[in-house]
């Protein structure tokens, strides 16, 4: 096909029970993918390290133009270009762990002592009692069953517990 346009886009229609591709002659690796639903999405198509291939939707058509979505798909085929793997990066950030999981993690940790608080002590049974009782109260459901933004899981992961992490009591009396 040719370069992809808004007009090349428009044109292209969908087939049942088949999904459309039309690849970017500028752009290796650089598409949009038509489903039989009719919905139109850019993606990119590479091959990681270990020689699979792999696709990767950037976005809808229409809520990203194609300039935009090109310009996108040169960034993440670049990462590729030096060994990155966007979607296994996008998998790892959605099987992660949720909220639920990291506040199971640190009431279990501070039940057995393993954490440590001020003047390198473990918690106080007290403080982690009333921990578990602003978990149960104040994050709702979707909170509990959501991953946590990677923005502000990043620093709390590698800022917070990370550097608390040799206050880590190997093996501390409760």
């Amino acid at each position: 096909m040719g370069k992809i346009t808004k007009r090349l886009i428009d044109a292209l229609g969908s087939k049942p029970n088949k999904d459309v591709f039309a690849w970017d002659s500028e752009m290796r690796g650089f598409g949009v993918r038509v489903k039989p639903s009719g919905a139109k999405t850019f993606l990119i198509q590479y091959r990681n390290v270990e020689g699979r291939t792999r696709r990767l939707v950037l976005g809808q058509c229409g809520v990203l133009t194609p300039e935009m979505a090109r310009a996108m798909a040169r960034q993440k085929l670049a990462a590729v270009a030096e060994g990155a793997d966007p979607s296994a990066d996008r998998h790892a950030i959605r099987d992660g762990m949720t909220v639920a999981d990291v506040c199971d993690w640190y009431l279990e940790q501070a039940g057995a002592g393993r954490l440590l608080g001020r003047n390198r002590r473990p918690i106080k049974a007290s403080s982690i009692a009333m921990d578990r009782s602003r978990i149960s109260v104040r994050l709702s459901i979707a909170w509990r069953t959501s991953a946590p933004n990677p923005a502000w899981v990043s620093g709390v992961r590698f800022v917070a517990i990370s550097s608390r992490s040799s206050q880590v009591a190997p093996s501390a009396p409760i």
